[in-house]
């Protein structure tokens, strides 16, 4: 037991090392498991890769070895910072499990040891990665949710080069079963470089949902495909064409793991009874032609100018689709292919600044005219006669992050606050985007609230617990119900490049209001009710605004 302002943490069902609290941290203290799990597991990840840089013989084990002391010091200095910002003392330390496992490995050497290693590294970080996916969510501070945020995007990139090392030297490590980091995992399989989704043998058993639900999906999936078929011809010609190293190797590894992606949706699609071709769209076509053109130094910067803004792309359509396709096919293409696309935008950006692209711009949008000005990064005169549509939507974002925030910490319902969580990581996505757009062209790239924003924020900031989760999903509901207004003003702007970020951008909200509804109705919301008021109000506003 330890006391802090008079509250009694148990900590007794965690056979860790203990936490000294010297103040107040309410919400956080129910979360002590979830902390104690990721710092424990930290200390460890950090203790076996030195151990890989000293022992192992193979030399990507040794930069794995590395790359875990590194992700790992990092995420847990950020751990240690969050909790004592809540004036307390934090003392990680390992578990007995863990301890264990850093004994047996000290124990080998050379190859033994590269495969070992490995098989423990797939299967710890597929242990972590579940454990996080379904304990994050029920986090009650928003310190630990905030800890899950941070983690778990890397967690899934090092599940990913765990499996890719581990290929190299042996090692096996199947689909982690266990319930929580320490079980150990039941039946592994020899690992591939990336499982693809169960395919059906028996085609007469696909529903008719399922198949309704694939049709849903297609234009993801034919995006999706079109965009893999451009990595893989574009990365054939880095290896012929580009002048450095580094963008060689960079082109190698994009065609043989978009390969990989394109194989897995291709089964995804044909295991609902789909019948599927692949084809590149005209914009992909267009950017290969012009890469065909080019060669040596020019070729590396626009190959990977492109490669950036290619990956922003699609791993923000990946976390869109890993959530809400409807499709448990495809939910599934997308949720093992994200720390692929993830990891290839990381190591874009790093080959980037390597031969002389600006690795601090943010690419993200644009103009689907014009994809080679866009890879430079020029900008877009119109974008500035569309000033008042940006910030509007930079408001709008700004509030639903707001808002976002205000339900994890007060939402008692645990899908509201999934679908907070869900607000906050959309709209933080959307305003990067949105951001970046106005920076590249001349704007402020500071989109703040107005005060009709900063009223709902206030507002819902002032409802009890009691009755907040219907409130937030009112307010969700009829905020969400002016996806029109993108729908007519974003389409009908100047600019390519904002029409192509609403394009992007309306699927996303489309989802949002869907979601908001079936919520609402979980929790006692008549969403038809909520629709109605909304439109009464947007009434009264306008007969203000015609008397002014």
């Amino acid at each position: 037991m330890a006391t802090a302002g008079g509250l009694l943490i148990a900590l007794a069902a965690v056979p860790l090392a203990p936490i000294h609290a010297q103040g107040q941290i309410s919400q956080l203290s129910q979360d002590s498991k979830i902390i104690f799990q990721m710092a424990g597991s930290n200390i460890m990840e950090i203790r076996l890769g030195q151990m890989a840089q000293e022992k192992g013989s193979n030399s990507a084990v040794k930069q794995f070895g590395q790359q875990m002391v590194t992700d790992h010091t990092n995420l847990e200095n950020q751990l240690t910072s969050l909790v004592s910002k809540n004036g307390t003392s934090f003392k990680p330390g390992m578990g007995k499990e863990n301890e264990a496992e850093v004994s047996r490995l000290e124990k080998l050497s050379g190859a033994e040891f590269d495969r070992q290693y490995m098989t423990s590294m797939i299967q710890h970080h597929q242990q972590d990665v579940a454990y996080l996916q379904s304990e994050g969510q029920s986090a009650r501070s928003s310190e630990a949710r905030q800890m899950v945020s941070a983690a778990l995007p890397i967690l899934q990139q090092h599940m990913t080069m765990a499996t890719q090392v581990g290929g190299q030297v042996g090692a096996t490590g199947g689909v982690a079963v266990a319930t929580q980091p320490g079980q150990t995992p039941t039946n592994p399989t020899a690992n591939t470089p990336t499982p693809n989704p169960p395919v059906s043998n028996q085609p007469s058993q696909v529903t008719t949902q399922a198949q309704a639900d694939i049709t849903a999906d297609m234009p993801f999936v034919r995006e999706a495909a079109s965009s893999n078929l451009m990595e893989i011809r574009l990365g054939q010609l880095a290896q012929s064409k580009a002048s450095n190293q580094a963008v060689k190797q960079f082109g190698q590894r994009m065609v043989a793991d978009h390969s990989n992606l394109e194989n897995q949706l291709t089964s995804a699609v044909s295991s609902a009874g789909q019948t599927f071709t692949p084809v590149m769209d005209s914009r992909h076509e267009r950017m290969a032609t012009r890469l065909e053109g080019l060669s040596g130094a020019e070729f590396d910067r626009t190959y990977m100018r492109l490669m950036i803004r290619g990956h922003q792309r699609d791993v923000a359509n990946f976390q869109t689709q890993s959530q809400s396709a409807r499709s448990s096919q495809i939910r599934t293409v997308a949720t093992n292919g994200l720390p692929v696309l993830q990891q290839h935008l990381s190591l874009a950006l790093q080959v980037g600044g390597q031969v002389g692209v600006d690795s601090t711009t943010n690419y993200a949008g644009g103009n689907d005219d014009d994809d080679e000005n866009q890879a430079r990064g020029n900008g877009n005169a119109n974008v500035r006669a569309d000033a008042e549509f940006i910030r509007d939507v930079g408001a709008d974002n700004t509030m639903h992050i707001q808002l976002a925030r205000i339900a994890l910490d007060k939402a008692k319902n645990k899908d509201v606050r999934q679908f907070a969580q869900r607000m906050l990581t959309d709209h933080s996505r959307l305003q990067d985007q949105w951001t970046a757009l106005a920076a590249r062209n001349g704007l402020p790239s500071r989109l703040g609230m107005g005060p009709k924003h900063r009223e709902k924020v206030e507002q819902l900031e002032k409802v009890s617990e009691k009755n907040f989760d219907k409130a937030y999903m009112i307010l969700m509901i009829q905020q969400h119900q002016q996806v029109s207004y993108w729908q007519n003003e974003g389409r009908n702007s100047k600019s390519a490049q904002v029409r192509r970020l609403v394009n992007d951008g309306l699927p996303t909200e489309e989802q949002h209001l869907a979601q908001a509804k079936k919520i609402a109705r979980e929790v006692g919301v008549n969403p038809a009710e909520a629709v109605r008021v909304a439109r009464e109000q947007n009434k009264n506003n306008d007969k203000d605004k015609n008397r002014d």
